[in-house]
């Protein structure tokens, strides 16, 4: 398949999950009301977060957010749907449509977080747009994990477990440098004292995503 195939193909599975979720609209409402009253009963609690607890209660929402979320990534297809999908293109074409799904989903559950944050609890940070696209660049990651964990479990027939045990060890070193980088963003450090955490999330991302891609193939052939 050449490089434009394999984009357009790309571009059409994209298409199709958007369009899957779109008639599955009580699920990803779900996902976002629970994110929303997540920080609704924080503000109610808690009324002024400082700074480095604006940043903990974020970070648990989102990750609870994101396991639910991703979960779904295999979980929700029957057999004849996964098997018309994987016959229109490699499996590494397959994965990429579904990381990169998961990662504007991710993006729309934090948009969605941070704005209820913002307007609830207040903006902690003095550097926010670098907040912000740090933790964008963790979600590369953090889908690149939970949707390869999600197709593991799907395999094994232990979605809900399995995700839970797998997850932790995988995603926990990500959830340390964005919380790390985003303490950065908070005290409006030097850029530069961040560089090392940045390429450190960035060769993390890297890892990730290169071991979906190898191991993956795998998957797809059972």
């Amino acid at each position: 398949m050449t490089i434009s195939g394999s984009f357009r193909t790309l571009i059409t599975l994209i298409r199709y999950e958007l369009r899957s979720e779109w008639r599955q609209q009580n699920v990803l409402g779900g996902i976002f009301l629970y994110s929303a009253t997540a920080v609704f009963v924080s503000y109610m609690t808690f009324r002024i977060l400082p700074g480095p607890t604006w940043v903990a209660v974020y970070w648990l929402i989102m990750l609870f957010s994101s396991t639910h979320a991703l979960g779904r990534s295999f979980g929700q297809s029957s057999s004849d749907r996964l098997l018309f999908e994987q016959s229109l293109s490699a499996p590494g074409v397959y994965l990429a449509s579904k990381i990169s799904y998961n990662i504007l989903l991710l993006s729309i559950i934090h948009l969605l977080t941070t704005t209820c944050m913002l307007v609830w609890v207040g903006n902690p940070f003095q550097d926010l747009l670098r907040f912000s696209w740090v933790a964008v660049v963790g979600y590369i990651g953090l889908s690149g994990a939970l949707t390869l964990i999600a197709a593991i479990s799907r395999k094994a027939n232990a979605q809900a477990t399995l995700m839970v045990v797998l997850s932790f060890p995988v995603v926990m070193p990500l959830m340390l440098l964005l919380i790390r980088l985003s303490m950065h963003a908070l005290d409006g450090l030097n850029p530069v004292a961040s560089q090392t955490y940045l390429a450190q999330l960035g060769a993390l991302d890297v890892l990730i995503l290169s071991t979906a891609f190898l191991l993956f193939p795998y998957l797809w052939r059972d």
